[in-house]
């Protein structure tokens, strides 16, 4: 299992424009919703109309690289930035993508 944490990219830039001070220093690491990466595949599965399949290696160690995303979710909050959930993430960059094929969307 691979676990990892998902946040919409204009998102975090607007955090970081909005958390940028001229002289002060911010460490601040990314939040978003934490998601096994299986759980990502059948996220995009449903819109690609393709079936997903995943080898796992049961011997394998958790990887798990989810820091802590109180700092993140704090400033969200200060800065009015409303997190999107990972579905909601998806259906967008999907759109997206699609509103850019040629002949449009599929």
């Amino acid at each position: 299992p691979v676990y990892r944490r998902y946040v919409d990219m204009g998102q975090f830039l607007e955090l970081l424009v909005g958390l940028a001070s001229p002289g002060e220093r911010t460490l601040l690491d990314s939040g978003g919703e934490r998601a096994e990466i299986g759980e990502l595949a059948r996220l995009i599965a449903v819109h690609s109309g393709v079936d997903v399949t995943r080898a796992v290696d049961e011997h394998a160690s958790r990887d798990d690289y989810c820091p802590d995303p109180t700092a993140f979710e704090a400033a969200a909050r200060h800065l009015g930035v409303k997190l999107l959930p990972l579905r909601t993430q998806v259906d967008r960059t999907i759109a997206g993508h699609q509103a850019q094929l040629p002949g449009g969307p599929r």
